[in-house]
């Protein structure tokens, strides 16, 4: 009976509910896919409703792509999968092939050789068959296997009398031999010996071939997929690969020259024992097997040339030196004194650079300081601070100049009766901290530029900007214990004021509160500066309470002087329980503190 057919569509949706996945791309491309590899039909043609034909498939191919899709999703390639499918295709072919009945080749003459065999068949089957030792049919099945093969006989299809040379049990060879392609199911087990000159085994998409003469009693492990061949003796060798060498040198250590290529290094081991040990912490030990450090050497060394050490040197023995007039760290010791117990330093150590004036950088050893010399010049390349006064002495002008580069100066000439100070370009002075006091009450010059003209003291404090910052536009009140927000928000970047402090002097700031409140007099609010990206209160103050019966008109509040973050922050006010407190306005007043 004809399989019934399905469309391609009706044959995609249907594979689609049983979960096939056809992928990405259009699932009629797959299918044709699996046409080429062989693994389903060639789609037919066919009317369904319309009455043009269109592709169609066996209904049978449906568990055929459900089969594949399982597979796929084992892990299995397509190439796999299509091996299998062949193999399935060759046992299923021998269970149903028809049996084959063989009859003599049409030809008007039959070899001689052939006449006798087939003369002497019902003989050679009575003999046998009478000793009850082989069935008759079992016997003709092989024996008419040999003569198919030595005569060539034809064959025709027609149902045997007896079964096929195939299914036959009886063996003409006391082993097994195998000179065509041939499927062993499950596996093949050799007796006593498999003789063969090449001998090619397949599995997957991985095959293994012996041709050379098997050597010794050994067990050969083909590669697998990481190319490794083992013997039983454990030795394996990994196919990564071929190294070449061209020989080496006795006692010599090889290495690679290339990725390839291995050659001779420039290390010679003539020692039969261990000598060098890398533990697993990367310490290297010579002459033993258990380092301590990075490298221990023990017994003697001798090393040609310098030795340059960037840290500390630790000898639980003497350090010595045997050039000529050199003596040992001991000898040093004794001479001037020694360490502990003898009394007396060890010496001076430490280094310096030429034209360096030295100073102590420990309590026993010099180095560089910033002050050097170049001929009749001394250079000071940092700051000098001078605690008490200074005092030049010179019988030539000028008697001090002050230079900045090559065309920047400042010079102090004295002579009898007047004091000249030049610069190279303006002069400023400022008179924020002190006075300048001339001889004659006149300071004559020919510009003057004085940023602020008022003689200040330290510690004054000159008021420079007013800010508003109250949050609200109309007057705010409050009856919260808990902190609110009462002033605007000074954003993270965002400058408090725009006027730049006077040289000399800090930043300080205060605020002037306009507000009412009925707290008691021996009560207050409590004021915080808050910075919200830390969650934390910067600074605090409090405000007596006013005891206030009306709240209409505001009263001005000037609090202490304080620092303020630069930015990140806000004024918050909380009151106590049952009271109210209102803010009419909140000056931020910012002053520049005299140092």
């Amino acid at each position: 009976m004809e399989e019934k057919l399905i469309s391609i569509e009706e044959l995609i949706k249907r594979a689609k509910s049983l979960g096939v996945d056809f992928g990405k791309g259009d699932p009629k491309n797959r299918l044709r896919y699996y046409t080429k590899l062989g693994l389903i039909p060639h789609a037919k043609r066919k009317c369904f409703q319309s009455r043009f034909p269109s592709g169609a498939y066996p209904e049978s191919v449906l568990k055929t792509l459900l089969k594949i899709d399982k597979e796929l999703k084992k892990g299995k390639t397509i190439q796999e999968i299509k091996k299998e499918f062949e193999k399935e295709k060759i046992l299923k072919e021998r269970e149903i092939l028809p049996q084959k009945e063989f009859v003599l080749p049409k030809s008007k003459f039959l070899p001689v050789k052939k006449i006798i065999a087939l003369a002497l068949l019902p003989l050679i089957l009575f003999m046998l068959t009478a000793t009850q030792e082989i069935k008759p049919k079992e016997f003709l099945s092989s024996l008419l296997a040999v003569l198919q093969e030595k005569f060539k006989l034809a064959q025709i299809s027609s149902s045997p009398p007896f079964p096929s040379p195939e299914t036959s049990s009886l063996s003409l060879e006391p082993y097994l031999t195998i000179n065509a392609q041939t499927l062993v199911r499950p596996s093949l087990k050799a007796e006593e010996s498999l003789e063969a000159p090449n001998f090619l085994l397949l599995s997957g998409e991985f095959k293994g071939s012996i041709t050379a003469s098997l050597t010794g009693d050994r067990t050969y492990t083909l590669p697998d997929e990481s190319g490794q061949i083992c013997l039983s003796s454990g030795n394996c060798v990994r196919l990564l690969g071929e190294v070449q060498t061209p020989g080496g040198e006795t006692a010599r250590l090889a290495k690679f020259t290339g990725p390839n290529r291995i050659s001779n290094s420039s290390i010679v081991d003539l020692f039969s024992g261990v000598l060098i040990t890398i533990d697993e912490k990367g310490n290297i030990g010579i002459a033993t097997e258990t380092p301590r450090a990075r490298l221990e050497v023990v017994g003697d060394s001798i090393f040609v040339g310098d030795i340059e050490v960037e840290g500390g040197i630790e000898a639980t023995g003497d350090i010595c030196t045997k050039l000529e007039g050199g003596k040992c760290l001991s000898e040093l010791l004794s001479y001037y004194g020694g360490w502990g117990g003898g009394g007396g330093a060890a010496g001076v150590g430490g280094s310096g650079s030429p034209t360096y004036l030295a100073m102590w950088t420990s309590s026993d050893i010099l180095g560089d300081s910033l002050l050097h010399q170049s001929g009749e010049t001394l250079y000071l390349p940092g700051n000098f601070e001078i605690t008490g006064s200074l005092k030049v002495s010179t019988t030539s002008l000028p008697q001090l100049l002050l230079e900045y580069g090559n065309l920047n100066y400042l010079k102090f000439e004295i002579e009898e009766n007047t004091t000249t100070i030049s610069a190279s370009s303006t002069l400023y002075i400022n008179s924020l901290t002190g006075q300048i006091i001339a001889s004659d009450a006149t300071l004559t010059a020919t510009s003057f530029v004085a940023s602020d003209a008022t003689v200040r003291s330290i510690g004054e404090y000159v008021f420079r900007e007013a800010i508003p910052i109250c949050k609200y536009p109309v007057p705010a009140q409050t009856e919260s214990t808990n902190f609110v927000q009462i002033s605007r928000y000074f954003s993270s970047g965002e400058t408090i004021s725009s006027i730049s402090k006077l040289k000399g002097s800090q930043r300080k700031y205060a605020f002037l509160i306009n507000m009412a409140d009925d707290i008691p007099t021996n009560s207050s609010s409590t004021w915080r500066v808050y910075r919200p990206s830390a969650n934390a209160t910067y600074t605090s103050f409090t405000i007596q309470g006013n005891a206030m019966t009306s709240l209409e008109e505001g009263k001005p509040i000037l609090t202490d002087f304080m620092n303020l973050p630069d930015d990140d922050w806000r004024l918050e006010v909380s009151v106590p329980a049952g009271r109210k407190l209102r803010v009419f306005n909140i000056l931020l007043l910012v002053f520049d503190q005299v140092l």
